[in-house]
Formats: structure tokens, sequence, C-alpha cells
């Protein structure tokens, strides 16, 4: 689930967004940090390894978005983070407190140049609902699966492993109260958009929203 959540918010990036923009937007959703954030504090080269690693048990992400462009050149200019006071921020010496860098819009302006997008201005409304949404569709298919037992171990996952608002009550809590069939029609409109392989099919959450069910109904 991490990983369709970091590769939704890293497909923002290309898109049009910033860092900054995005960490604030999930934020004032009410997690404690946002996704750029998280990376620094556990390190860019923790992320370089596990892309490595993935790439060695062919777990790759598929498509040609959202796959590490950016995090991998800020590796390649000895951006790891918060452990040397750059990353996806810069840090005064002995601050957590990161600052916009310049550099890191430059390579963001020309990555979407070599993905061939033209950038965009992104609503902190799209930020949430894509990285929601995404989180619902891969908790969904968890579930589906038996990845999980159920919905509500999610949730208590993402709220005690990944800072998840509790106050939203987790991902699959959280879609429950916005209503499954508008989360089903977010994951659609976006599956369209961006193609199967970012947003699969996920037939528990078909399945629930044509039986008029929730997430943890009988």
């Amino acid at each position: 689930m991490n990983l369709r959540y970091m590769q939704q918010a890293e497909m923002l990036l290309e898109e049009g967004a910033t860092p900054a923009q995005v960490d604030k937007a999930i934020r004032n959703f009410g997690f404690r940090v946002g996704p750029f954030q998280m990376s620094d504090i556990a390190g860019i080269d923790v992320f370089h390894n596990i892309r490595l690693e993935r790439e060695r048990e062919g777990k790759a992400p598929k498509g040609p978005r959202g796959i590490g462009m950016l995090p991998e050149k800020l590796y390649q200019r000895g951006r790891l983070g918060l452990k040397n006071g750059k990353g996806y921020y810069t840090y005064a010496k002995g601050s957590r407190e990161g600052k916009e860098d310049p550099e890191v819009l430059q390579l963001l302006n020309e990555t979407s140049k070599e993905l061939g997008i033209t950038r965009r201005k992104i609503s902190d409304e799209e930020i949430v609902d894509r990285c929601m949404c995404v989180l619902v569709n891969e908790g969904s298919n968890c579930v589906g699966e038996g990845i999980a037992r159920q919905a509500s171990d999610v949730d208590i996952v993402w709220i005690f492993g990944f800072s998840f608002p509790p106050q939203k009550g987790g991902p699959m809590h959280w879609a429950n109260a916005r209503g499954l069939r508008l989360v089903q029609q977010a994951v659609q409109k976006y599956r369209k958009l961006h193609g199967e392989e970012y947003w699969p099919q996920s037939a528990l959450l078909d399945r629930l929203v044509a039986e008029g069910k929730t997430f943890g109904s009988k």
C-alpha cells in the first residue's frame, strides 16, 4: 500500500505539484508528516536500496510514471535526506525543518520534460483524493486477496504505522464514511487517466458497491 501511496505522490510531482505542496496537503488532511518529509527522515538511500531489491526480484513498478526517476536523481546527487542535510528539502545544521530547494524544483521540471508532461496547477483537493483513494483501492485488494484478514487490520496498520489521522479511523473507515460508490468513481476516473498499472481493479470494492455494503459489513 505504501508503494502505491508513494507512487501517486511522485506522479503528482511529475504533473506539476511540489514536495512542499504535497506534504502540506497531506498534513492538513491529518497526517503528522507528508510522504516526502517521510522519505527525507527515513533516508533517500534507503528507498534507493528498496528499488534495487524490487528490481532484482522482478517486482519493480510497471509503467513509465512514478517509478523513482526524481528520487534516483536526488540519490545520484548525494541528497540522502535529513541525515546529510539535503534531500527533497534542505536542512540547517541541527534542524529538522526542511526548506524548499531550487535545485529540486529544477530537477522536477527536467523530469516532467523527460516524461513529455506539461506541468499544470494541481489543487490540494486532488492531491488528497488521489493519495487516499489509491490507499483504499490497494487496501481493498489486500483484503480481497487475503493479505490482510479484514479491513480494520489495514486501518490499524496505517494509524499506528504510517500516522494516518486516527480521528478519520484509517483509510478503509475513511472510505466507508465518504461512500464507497464515490471512492469507486474516483478510482475509475484515475484508472482511465493513468492506466490499469497504476490503479488496478479491485474486485472486492466493486462487489461491495454493487451490493450496497461497506468494508467490514457482513
